[in-house]
């Protein structure tokens, strides 16, 4: 049997750190949005992410165009982004990869022994 977090994989808001009128609606990326996978002797490409990121980000709050008008969270304003900040990039990539890792962990996380105080106790393999 599976069971798998949906609501972990529908995403959720965050504020970003740097600037709190800011906030990002993030969903965990999908493994068919990267161009290429990671490896150890291979180095991803920054332009490899941008399908993850497109994915990921589906909806903000508080980014300002020049005649400040709210920009809407639509791909050609997204690559925008994706182009000039890397900041909001690393951050959604980021938060992205630890959401995706909450589907599957929360499962995992509840067979693992506790201490009596709860605590997930470390195991040795």
């Amino acid at each position: 049997m599976r069971k798998y977090n949906k609501t972990s994989a529908k995403g959720k808001w965050f504020d970003f750190p740097k600037d709190k009128e800011l906030k990002l609606f993030i969903k965990p990326f999908s493994i068919f949005t990267m161009n290429k996978l990671p490896s150890e002797t291979t180095a991803i490409d920054v332009s490899d992410y941008f399908p993850s990121f497109n994915y990921s980000l589906t909806d903000w709050k508080g980014f300002i165009s020049e005649d400040g008008k709210e920009m809407k969270c639509d791909e050609e304003n997204k690559k925008i982004v994706y182009d000039f900040d890397q900041e909001i990039v690393t951050f959604v990539i980021d938060e992205s990869m630890k959401a995706r890792a909450l589907v599957y962990e929360a499962q995992e996380l509840k067979n693992l022994p506790k201490s009596q105080g709860g605590e997930i106790l470390k195991t040795e393999k």
